[in-house]
């Protein structure tokens, strides 16, 4: 093995990685440790090779120093100190972290522009948010893209201290472009029933506030230190889109002065609409059907109106995604064309991506006639 060309054994290599899947609702490079480090022991020609692959894009985890786990940030740091060759191998860093985050020497890591960050909040109090400190921000000043764990395991029932640690961190990325915050694709609302689904009447009370506190124009004044920086922004979806009894609006994206890319529920544009949570449990099962929401018994109680694009979407927008779509999404979609030339100028491309079971393709004819007409190119997914 030790007489194979430099090719092949970067192809034995990079067939030993799994390559790019899914985990935890977020994609990052995972490789076969073990399997990378036998062969690079059994094969002196195979050492850089796999060197190089184990460090490009790693997941750790932000542990204190003393712990020292494998896997840990503070163990990966001290091991790319004796191989100073490798720092500028690495191009980006999947981070499990408890609040607030601690990553001493990541801004000795040049050529990190990308970080996802899935981060736990439990015990978390504001204390605690005093430990965000000028140094630690100053760890994240290079950082250009970050993914950011916005899944309600990751939230554990307290959107109030999410967002506010959210604030607080995001306070040192002075170089972020692009922001993704990622949810659940899919949160199933039996998830959603009552203190059962619970381990204590507490947790569901912080649930419930939870849900009351969360929504898109808290998170939009939650991104106040990048509102001048961001090109592209991604909201998360999934739990952020359920209905409680309290009415959400639309979020307005007019702060974002540079943005250029949008991708987006459709509940972040149209509003929330409120349902009775005082129902009995076992009658919680919503229907969505276009403007209402329907419970059983034909109670229905009606959503938000549809808001006006040129109050909530910045002049800067090239690109927008909407999800979920609907027939008041195409409603909004047709709104935003009609005044592309006053006032999105530079607009390109809008996509929509369906509802689940929503038939939209009879109303779209006319918004497809007009995206055409404008030079904007239109597509459903």
């Amino acid at each position: 093995m030790e007489s194979l060309p430099t090719e092949i054994l970067h192809k034995i290599a990079a067939a030993i990685t799994d390559g790019y899947s899914l985990q935890d609702g977020g994609y990052a490079m995972r490789c076969n440790l073990l399997g990378l480090s036998n062969l690079a022991l059994t094969c002196s020609g195979l050492r850089p090779i796999a060197q190089e692959q184990l460090v490009r894009a790693p997941i750790l985890r932000s542990d204190s120093p003393s712990s020292s786990p494998s896997g840990s940030f503070h163990s990966f740091m001290r091991a790319i100190n004796t191989l100073p060759q490798l720092k500028s191998k690495v191009e980006s860093i999947s981070l499990e972290a408890k609040a607030p985050v601690d990553v001493p020497g990541l801004r000795n890591l040049p050529r990190v522009k990308t970080l996802e960050l899935q981060m736990c909040i439990r015990n978390m109090s504001l204390m605690s948010l005093n430990l965000y400190t000028a140094p630690r921000k100053l760890e994240f000043q290079h950082i250009e893209r970050l993914r950011f764990d916005s899944r309600i395991r990751s939230m554990n029932c307290d959107s109030i201290f999410f967002l506010m640690n959210f604030t607080m961190i995001l306070g040192g990325f002075t170089s972020l472009k692009h922001l993704e915050l990622y949810g659940e694709d899919y949160y199933d609302h039996i998830m959603d029933h009552g203190p059962a689904a619970f381990d204590s009447y507490i947790e569901f009370t912080r649930y419930e506030t939870s849900l009351r506190t969360r929504s898109y124009p808290n998170l939009i004044t939650a991104m106040s230190p990048v509102h001048d920086q961001l090109e592209s922004l991604v909201l998360p979806r999934g739990f952020w889109t359920l209905y409680c009894n309290v009415l959400h609006p639309a979020a307005v994206f007019l702060p974002f002065t540079k943005l250029t890319h949008l991708d987006i529920p459709k509940e972040a544009v149209l509003g929330m609409g409120t349902v009775n949570r005082q129902r009995p449990w076992d009658e919680q099962w919503l229907y969505y059907e276009e403007n209402e929401i329907t419970y059983p018994g034909n109670m229905t109680i009606p959503i938000s109106s549809v808001s006006d694009p040129i109050m909530s979407i910045p002049a800067s927008i090239h690109s927008l995604k909407v999800w979920n779509g609907d027939g008041m999404t195409v409603e909004w979609v047709e709104m935003l064309l009609q005044a592309k030339e006053r006032a999105f100028p530079e607009l390109k491309e809008v996509t929509m991506v369906r509802g689940h079971g929503v038939d939209i393709y009879q109303e779209i004819t006319a918004v497809m006639e007009r995206a055409a007409a404008l030079g904007v190119g239109f597509s459903i997914e």
